[in-house]
């Protein structure tokens, strides 16, 4: 007999409560267990606590997402399976990949070590050649101690600013508006930075506070960590970040600047940007830079500890090789920090793309089917579609959107510079109501001259191409760079509870309750997934969405139809069993 909806709700409830939390961050899900430490931690905060001393031999196990998964049915294999290679590091300041010069997954992995898990490492590896081949000049750095609390006090003024209620509305004066709550922010965090460092804060006071031009370096300083901050994690300041981006804006305007007597704008500090202001670029073509930059999580527990050991030593030779008067010993690992969580921020957002195409390429062909538990093929008006597809054109069409959304995610860097950009240019906006209230249209010029770049390679790559290839940006469906980048940021999001709910049904089933719930309820555990990845397939990628059919943003506004309506599936407490939450994330984080 079926579960019943308390006792699917009881164990969802119990099942979300294991879900183990990062004990430095405290906000991050663990991914790695210290069995020394005897403690849960995130990738990025396990590889600030281990990265040298005794502590950088730890052993560890991995947790969460990273255990083993099912293997693809027979004959299938898994996609790049093959990867144990690794990218090459740096040619002349080029692309980096995260696991070079690490051996094999098939030659290190443990002799009693699963065959799932071995294909997983593998996989993992291969996310991380393939994910990350962003350049250095757009690798954010990371955050001193210093700038880390400049965050904390920016962060605390956008929280209790009101500063878009007051300016994105219709006025009679808006730039008198602008002018004055401009003034507001910037006197606010002149005087709030005394909670941070007093000293500063007080040597601030003893100047007027209304000659900004006297303060001008500190705002610049402050107003590009936040950015910069933004850019290496996504999932924080989503309550603030926007109205960080229009104080921005509106204080790129030539009247602003002409009344505070300087401009806020200051280039986000880059790899290149910080090696290029101390002449040591040389550190960038070597190739023990890629060893030094290894994430150890993607590797088994056995692996883990050689890498980290090769990392310890790699680090030490690129210490002494490129120490100068200009580039202090801790300015190199200030360097090699901020690589590596560039590694790791490329494998977390890509993996799930990688991972959702190897499942589409393993359990569906792209030949016509009359197999309806694989049948792909769409009619319009079924369940609110707007494409009329057969299986093949849907298979290809489904394909082609994922390798976009892969694209995008591996050059998410870029993407966020071009944005940055565009917000801050003097083209100016224009209030607009787009159907979802006052917004600012705004022409993104850089944005879509990288999304045609991105586009062009996609779809010489696919070779044909199914449906719209239209972009749109500064219009009705996406009035500016800044809504463009937080749709995209949106994907990976989408993406990890579903992958996450595939790759442990059959862990799940292993439950006595679960599982019989599983086989009353569906069948079998393959006929669960295959139920969960043809509605997915079919119905998130159906032309449902509010801008409308095959276009580009289109794709992506159908997905998070179908992300709305969970609900209603007939899978949804399999979801909730899994731990899932919702797609969204916390807006506190």
């Amino acid at each position: 007999m079926a579960l019943s909806a308390e006792e699917a709700a009881r164990q969802a409830a119990e099942a979300a409560e294991k879900v183990l939390f990062c004990v430095e961050c405290e906000d991050q899900e663990a991914s790695i267990r210290c069995d020394d430490c005897d403690e849960p931690f995130c990738r990025p905060c396990w590889a600030m606590q281990h990265h040298r001393g005794r502590r950088a031999r730890h052993s560890t196990s991995l947790i969460g997402e990273l255990m083993p998964q099912p293997l693809a049915p027979s004959g299938s294999g898994a996609d790049g399976g093959s990867g144990s290679g690794a990218s090459g590091g740096g040619e002349g300041g080029g692309e980096s990949g995260s696991a070079a010069g690490a051996p094999s997954a098939s030659a290190a992995a443990a002799p009693e070590q699963s065959e799932a898990a071995r294909v997983v490492i593998q996989g993992r590896m291969t996310a991380v050649k393939e994910a990350y081949t962003e350049l250095y000049e757009f690798i954010p750095m990371r955050l001193t101690e210093q700038e880390r609390g400049f965050l904390k006090v920016l962060e605390g003024v956008l929280e209790v600013s009101e500063y878009t209620d007051k300016v994105d509305v219709y006025s009679y004066n808006k730039r008198r508006v602008i002018l004055e709550q401009l003034a507001e922010v910037f006197e606010t965090l002149l005087a709030v930075v005394t909670t941070f460092d007093f000293k500063l804060g007080i040597g601030f006071a003893e100047v007027d506070l209304e000659d900004m031009d006297q303060h001008k370096s500190f705002l610049r300083h402050i107003f590009e960590v936040g950015r910069r901050h933004k850019i290496m994690n996504p999932d924080k300041m989503r309550n603030t970040y926007g109205k960080l981006m229009y104080i921005m804006q509106d204080a790129a305007d030539r009247d602003a600047e002409r009344d505070f007597g300087f401009s806020v704008q200051r280039h986000i500090n880059t790899v290149t940007r910080f090696l290029t202001e101390r002449s040591s670029l040389a550190i960038l073509e070597d190739e023990l830079l890629t060893k030094a930059t290894q994430d150890p999580s993607l590797f088994s527990a056995q692996v883990a500890a050689r890498v980290v050991a090769d990392k310890r030593k790699a680090t030490e030779v690129l210490c002494e090789k490129y120490a100068s008067e200009d580039l202090s010993v801790d300015d190199i690992h200030h360097v090699i920090s901020s690589i590596a969580d560039s590694n790791c921020y490329q494998a977390q957002n890509a993996a799930p793309v990688l991972r959702m195409i190897h499942y589409l390429k393993s359990y569906y062909s792209p030949k016509q089917t009359s197999d309806e538990r694989v049948s792909l093929r769409l009619r319009y008006g079924e369940s609110g579609s707007k494409l009329s597809h057969s299986h093949s054109q849907q298979y290809t069409y489904v394909l082609q959107s994922l390798t976009l959304w892969r694209s995008i995610s591996q050059q998410m860097f870029k993407l966020w510079m071009a944005a940055d950009s565009d917000l801050q240019s003097d083209r100016g906006y224009r209030l607009q109501n787009t159907g979802q209230g006052l917004n600012r249209v705004q022409a993104c010029p850089r944005v879509g001259r990288a999304m045609q770049e991105i586009l062009g390679t996609v779809q010489r790559e696919a070779g044909s191409w199914v449906g719209l290839s239209v972009v749109h940006l500064g219009d009705r469906d996406v009035p500016n760079a800044l809504i463009f980048i937080d749709k995209y940021t949106q994907v990976a999001r989408i993406l990890r509870p579903i992958v996450s709910v595939l790759d442990n049904l059959e862990v799940m089933a292993e439950d006595e309750k679960v599982g019989k719930y599983i086989y009353q309820a569906f069948g079998s555990v393959d006929d669960l997934r295959y139920m969960i990845m043809t509605d997915f397939f079919k119905h998130a990628f159906n032309g449902d969405g509010d801008d409308g059919g095959s276009c580009i943003d289109g794709r992506l506004t159908s997905t998070w139809n179908w992300c709305s309506k969970l609900e209603k599936k007939p899978f949804y407490h399999v979801f909730l069993l899994a731990g899932f939450q919702g797609f969204d994330g916390s807006f506190k984080a």
